[in-house]
């Protein structure tokens, strides 16, 4: 028998569904934090042990990156996948409730299902690489919400310079954050063949 942990992320909790190959299953919360993180290994364990257990979970932004990499580094085989992916395959089960619970109980069928690849963790240099990216993307989308508080008329001066002044730093920070980026990708040969195959 093998057991299949689907877990829903979010910025401060995790909903888990631990579910073995005869459908029964158990649910918990724990928080997604690293004290939350243990908790999550040392219940999946106690429910597990000696199983072979597959977990999973969505891209969620930055929240999963901390507990893929905990579940890795303590042995197991966690997959990280994509969320359309597994939201298709919950409306193919008929799954109608959208509940954080139920999520995690899709996310398991899922994993017992399909049987996903592991997640491999990005090298430190290509973290910092899509740390840096997100930052850009940031900036840029704060540049337009500045730019968009100046078309209300009658603004009094001090907050147009204000705005102005906030523009133009965010645009010095891009410019700053853009040439780290061409310098990490010029001295690391891997790194620059991956940005190639990206782009």
């Amino acid at each position: 028998m093998e057991r299949f942990v689907g877990i829903d992320v979010s910025k401060a909790k995790l909903d888990v569904c631990v579910l073995d190959t005869n459908g029964k299953s158990v649910n918990f919360e724990v928080p997604n934090d690293a004290e939350g993180h243990k908790q999550l290994l040392s219940r999946v364990a106690k429910l597990s042990s000696p199983m072979p257990t597959q977990w999973c979970m969505e891209a969620t932004g930055p929240y999963h990156i901390q507990l893929a990499s905990a579940i890795a580094d303590s042995g197991h085989l966690v997959s990280v996948e994509n969320p359309r992916r597994i939201k298709q395959f919950g409306v193919a089960l008929g799954a109608v409730q959208k509940t954080d619970r139920a999520d995690a109980k899709v996310i398991a069928e899922y994993a017992k299902g399909f049987r996903p690849k592991a997640w491999k963790r990005a090298s430190p240099k290509m973290r910092d690489l899509i740390a840096l990216d997100r930052r850009t993307t940031e900036l840029k989308r704060l540049i337009v919400q500045e730019r968009n508080r100046l078309e209300q008329p009658g603004l009094p001066d001090l907050i147009v310079n204000g705005v102005a002044s906030s523009v133009a730093n965010f645009e010095e920070q891009i410019k700053l954050i853009e040439r780290h980026i061409v310098e990490m990708v010029r001295e690391d040969e891997e790194l620059g063949e991956n940005v190639r195959l990206l782009e």
